[in-house]
């Protein structure tokens, strides 16, 4: 199964998400597979230092290796999962690729209680706020998907 992750630059969440489900899928099925790009067309760019920061002291994952790309034709025709951290990014795709609306999931659905944040809302983006908005961010992230995990695996 290939999941693609995006978010708006592929500068912190959706690579943070990327690694993480990586992680949590690769201890359990190598079959999986999981990418993520970004909606703005950055390529070969870095991963925020906050995002690398975060991701290494909260799960310890390497996120340094990381570099940007833009949602592509063949990466959303290749993916059987799509995973958005907002509503914009799903007009986007659905705007850009109506052949592949079924695919293409808010990670929010997936948020469990009590985290502040409702099925159908946006994760926040973290970008240009301190270190501790990464840290809440993956943490919502990370939330959501250990129950995307849990879904898949049900």
């Amino acid at each position: 199964m290939n999941i693609l992750v995006v978010c708006s630059g592929n500068i912190c969440r959706s690579p943070m998400a990327d690694i993480y489900l990586r992680h949590r899928l690769g201890l359990k099925n190598p079959s999986y597979t999981v990418s993520s790009a970004g909606t703005l067309g950055i390529h070969d760019d870095l991963a925020a230092s906050q995002a690398v920061s975060v991701v290494a002291s909260e799960a310890g994952l390497d996120l340094s290796a990381h570099t940007t790309r833009g949602v592509t034709r063949e990466s959303v025709e290749e993916a059987d999962i799509i995973l958005v951290m907002e509503k914009s990014h799903r007009r986007y795709l659905a705007t850009m690729y109506p052949g592949h609306v079924k695919k293409i999931h808010l990670l929010s659905q997936y948020v469990p209680g009590g985290l502040g944040l409702a099925r159908g809302d946006d994760i926040f983006d973290p970008v240009g706020m301190e270190r501790e908005a990464f840290r809440q961010c993956f943490h919502l992230i990370r939330s959501c998907l250990d129950s995307f995990v849990e879904d898949l695996e049900s």
